[in-house]
């Protein structure tokens, strides 16, 4: 697996691997390869200093749907590298109910099969690291707060983490993990992130009332990409913590020309639901009218490609529902159109002059899967079925 880091190569290829899998986000694919390939190399280095070229951790920034989580598990698709998950809203300080920082550490050594280099070599990606900034003017405890983001950055430091028992169910063996090993990759959507840019830079229509939200979004994504780690400070995370980031970088919202790109994609939302289709014997087709439609749609939802996979299980699910009724009256084409997609009329369903037979042209024409009759009809026998997984 490392061998792919090699010197010649530089992190070209990982910024390539993830652009063929991700629409758009150059900026923040070129932080990504840079500081992934950088933490590897110091790592092969082998020496006394597990960080020869500086700490690599890294910072995004993008609001939801912008594809911050599809970036990371892009990432481990092209480097093979384990990439471990954790939400910054299940951590809690030392002392309370929850997941504090060092158990986050020893549950990442458990789904390493307890492996110290395996561990050692993982990437932790936390998200909505902006849910734990200062609480405020709150009264009772800071949870989640400040004392998160206190024990956060001793891990981002690096420090030697004791493998304790109990909290994983593995022995104590007296295993510490170093975390100065570990590539840290931060993220969060920083919602009002963009005023405290504004008033930094003096943009006067920014503060108080703003525009309708479609009219200003282009506005917000030109002022994130103008952020400091000083406004993220600002924001609500502490200075300390902050200055552990290296490189900072901001997922930028999706365009419409973007959303019709990701639509066709292997794992786009078209593509699960044709197979699916075709799977009973009928094809879905989405006209370029639709798919245009399906995209501005989806814009304003602002949840970027979520909104897509949303919108497309929308218009489907009343066909879904009548599908077996679709294929006894010989149904072998469904187009979704830019009316259906605004309303304005039905789905176009195309049938054969008289349903279907289990014929050899129509196998051969839909792949050779159809149903047999005599399943579609039996009755399904619960106590005869005892090999069944569950």
């Amino acid at each position: 697996m490392l061998e792919r880091f090699g010197r010649r190569r530089g992190p070209a290829w990982i910024r390539e691997g993830l652009r063929s899998r991700v629409q758009g986000q150059e900026v923040a694919t070129t932080a990504l390869a840079n500081a992934v390939y950088a933490h590897v190399r110091g790592l092969l280095q082998g020496g006394e200093n597990p960080r020869p070229y500086g700490s690599q951790h890294l910072l995004l920034i993008g609001g939801t749907g912008t594809g911050k989580s599809h970036l990371i598990r892009s990432l481990e698709e092209v480097t093979g590298l384990p990439i471990h998950i954790i939400s910054a809203t299940s951590l809690v300080q030392t002392g309370y109910v929850g997941m504090t920082v060092d158990a986050m550490i020893r549950h990442v050594f458990h789904l390493s099969q307890q492996n110290v280099s395996r561990t050692e070599r993982s990437i932790i990606f936390i998200d909505e690291i902006d849910k734990v900034r200062g609480a405020g003017d709150c009264q009772g405890p800071d949870v989640s707060g400040l004392g998160v983001q206190h024990a956060l950055l001793t891990v981002l430091d690096g420090r030697l983490v004791p493998m304790k028992s109990g909290e994983q169910g593995f022995p104590d063996s007296g295993l510490v993990i170093d975390t100065k090993k570990i590539l840290f990759i931060c993220a969060g959507a920083f919602v009002g992130l963009e005023r405290i840019v504004a008033k930094r830079i003096h943009v006067p229509d920014m503060i108080g009332f703003t525009p309708a939200p479609s009219r200003n979004a282009p506005r917000v994504k030109r002022l994130l990409r103008q952020a400091t780690l000083d406004d993220i400070v600002e924001f609500g995370l502490i200075p300390e913590l902050v200055g552990r980031f290296t490189s900072l970088a901001v997922t930028e919202s999706l365009d419409a020309r973007d959303l019709l790109a990701i639509l066709d994609k292997p794992e786009g939302a078209l593509t699960h639901w044709k197979a699916f289709m075709k799977d009973h014997g009928i094809e879905l087709v989405v006209d370029e009218g639709a798919q245009m439609a399906l995209a501005r749609r989806a814009i304003t939802f602002k949840t970027g490609a979520r909104a897509l996979d949303r919108l497309v299980k929308e218009q489907l699910d009343p066909l879904i529902a009548e599908i077996g009724t679709l294929m006894s009256e010989g149904a072998f084409r469904v187009t979704l159109t830019e009316e259906s997609v605004t309303g304005a009329a039905e789905p176009r369903i195309e049938k054969r002059s008289r349903p279907r037979t289990q014929s050899a042209s129509s196998a051969a024409e839909f792949g050779g899967n159809p149903l047999p009759e005599a399943e579609e009809e039996a009755e399904w026998d619960w106590e005869a079925q005892n090999d069944l997984p569950f």
